[in-house]
């Protein structure tokens, strides 16, 4: 089955996360941190099936909706920086550390 991963990236300081997937809450996190030495405060995989999906992410009142086709594996990193959630989409796994 493929899978879509949500790396939750740089800029998160005791905050609320919320991500749904295709209008489906699939994380809700207090507290979220990002880990200075990694850049990384979290990492969760979900399962779905091929095709398009709609990613809609909230914190601190900022939303985005990101539009993804997976077919196999596909990596979302969200960041956040000047009041402003940051996203990079890639096939390839996130290096850190």
């Amino acid at each position: 089955m493929p899978t879509l991963d949500i790396h939750l990236q740089e800029g998160f300081a005791g905050d609320e996360v919320i991500v749904r997937i295709d209008g489906e809450e699939r994380l809700r996190r207090a507290a979220v941190h990002t880990r200075r030495a990694l850049s990384l405060a979290e990492h969760v995989t979900f399962e779905v099936d091929a095709g398009a999906h709609v990613i809609d992410v909230s914190v601190r009142g900022i939303e985005r909706r990101i539009a993804v086709d997976v077919a196999d594996k596909l990596y979302v990193g969200i960041g956040v920086k000047d009041d402003e959630l940051r996203v990079r989409v890639r096939d390839k796994q996130f290096g850190y550390g």
